[in-house]
C-alpha cells in the first residue's frame, strides 16, 4: 500500500468532488428509463439482501459505458486507468449501467449480485462516503482497480454467493463488518 502525500490527498479530494457530480449526474440521466431486477435473477438474488436494496436498484442497458472525462490525466501517469468501457456494468448509486459491448460474455446473475453489492456500499456509505473510499482505494493501492477494497469486497461476497447460492447471508452485514475493520 502506498502512503498519501499532502499533494495526492489534495488530488483525492478534487477526484472525489469531481466523482460524485458524475455519479449524481449517470444516475440521474439513466434512472428514468431503468427498471427492476427481472424476477428470475431477484428470486436467486433477493434472498443475500434486505428489501430496501432489491426494491431501490433499478438497472439499464446502453451501448457501451463511457470514461469520465476527469479521468484523462491517468493516461499521463504511472497509474492504471480505471478503464470503464471495459466493465459488463458500473454502479451509480441505486442505479447500476450495463454495457451491451460485454453483455453476451457475462454471467447475468453474478454481474448483477456484484452490482448490488455496490448498490449495498452506496446505500451504507452515501454517495460521497462511497467515491471517498473508492478512489482512496485505487490510490492508495497503485491505482489498481483490483487492489481497491470496495471492489475486493464486491468480487470476494460475489464468490461466496456464487459457490453457495442456496445458502443465503446478510451482504449489508458483511459489508458492515468489512467498512468498520478498515475503520
Amino acid at each position: 500500500m502506498f502512503r498519501i502525500s499532502h499533494r495526492a490527498t489534495a488530488l483525492i479530494d478534487d477526484l472525489v468532488e469531481k466523482a460524485v457530480e458524475w455519479v449524481d449526474s449517470q444516475r440521474d440521466a439513466h434512472r428514468a428509463s431503468a427498471f427492476p431486477l427481472p424476477e428470475p435473477e431477484r428470486t436467486l438474488i433477493a434472498p443475500f439482501f434486505t428489501g430496501k436494496t432489491v426494491s431501490q436498484v433499478r438497472f439499464r442497458h446502453i451501448p457501451e459505458i463511457e470514461n469520465p472525462a476527469f479521468l484523462g490525466f491517468v493516461e499521463d501517469s504511472d497509474g492504471r486507468p480505471l478503464d470503464f468501457s471495459q466493465m459488463a456494468g458500473i454502479t451509480f448509486n441505486d442505479t447500476v449501467v450495463l454495457s451491451d459491448a460485454y453483455f453476451e460474455e457475462t454471467d447475468l446473475v453474478s454481474l448483477l449480485f456484484h452490482e448490488c453489492v455496490h448498490v449495498a456500499q452506496y446505500q451504507q456509505l452515501g454517495v460521497e462516503g462511497f467515491m471517498r473510499s473508492y478512489v482512496e482505494g485505487w490510490v492508495s493501492n497503485g491505482m489498481d482497480y483490483f487492489a481497491i477494497p470496495l471492489e475486493r469486497d464486491a468480487y470476494d461476497l460475489e464468490r461466496q454467493f456464487r459457490a453457495a447460492p442456496n445458502r443465503p447471508f446478510s451482504v449489508e452485514g458483511a459489508i458492515a463488518l468489512r467498512l468498520k475493520s478498515r475503520a
